[in-house]
């Protein structure tokens, strides 16, 4: 048996081994997905913190954004490195105006799957509510 044929038939051999073991066991899969979120900041307020934590956690952790920047009005940030699952997220801004009457934005069970999530945070006029749009991408 040649080199090529042999490592073909190990990699088939291989294959049919692992692709069962991960369809049958979805949290072995889970363990090699990494999803990121993106955040888009269309608001007129900066976004200074965004926490992810698993749902139903009871505190809501640390900082997600990384390095602990802040996501200026227009701008965008990533969160990278996420587990598929259910996530409760939050979202605070600062309204230095005091103008906005809920500056803080939570989510509750939003789900990452097997795809990224990108989430919008808009705002129509300066002092408006602040609006969420969520957009499931490869």
């Amino acid at each position: 048996m040649s080199p090529k044929v042999r490592r073909i038939a190990t990699l088939a051999l291989l294959a049919g081994v692992a692709l069962p073991l991960m369809v049958g066991c979805p949290g072995l899969l889970n363990a090699f997905i990494r999803l990121k979120i993106c955040l888009k900041n269309d608001t007129f307020l900066d976004l200074t913190e965004v926490n992810v934590v698993t749902s139903g956690s009871p505190s809501w952790g640390p900082n997600d954004l990384p390095g602990g920047e802040r996501v200026l009005p227009g701008g965008e940030g990533v969160i990278p490195n996420n587990s598929p699952g259910t996530y409760d997220i939050r979202a605070i801004f600062d309204d230095k105006e005091d103008c906005v009457e809920n500056s803080t934005v939570i989510l509750s069970e939003v789900e990452l799957d097997t795809t990224n999530l990108c989430i919008t945070f808009d705002q129509v006029v300066s002092c408006d509510e602040i609006y969420v749009t969520l957009d499931y991408t490869l």
